[in-house]
């Protein structure tokens, strides 16, 4: 779970907590607000050890899901997408 702590400075830069928020949003208003958004999640994903290939098969594998349930039928995978799976679990394997 990512927590948003609003923090304010006084002027001997002491840091008073303002709030906690459990639900932070992750809209951004300005370049410096999205970078430092972007760099929470990126840690985030590090932290938690998900890289981009466990992101990928995670969403790709939760999207036929939906796709199967909401079609009432099974959808096949592509060849390229069964030659990836493949080689993540080799990797895996291999590790």
């Amino acid at each position: 779970e990512i927590l948003g702590f609003d923090i304010m400075l006084d002027s001997n830069l002491k840091p008073w907590l303002i709030e906690v928020n459990h639900a932070p949003s992750f809209a951004t208003d300005s370049a410096m607000d999205k970078k430092l958004k972007k760099n929470v999640l990126r840690e985030t994903f590090i932290l938690l050890d998900i890289g981009f290939e466990k992101r990928v098969n995670f969403y790709s594998r939760s999207n036929r899901g939906r796709q199967r349930n909401s079609s009432g039928r099974n959808l096949k995978e592509s060849q390229a997408e069964r030659e990836h799976i493949r080689n993540q679990e080799k990797l895996k394997r291999d590790e």
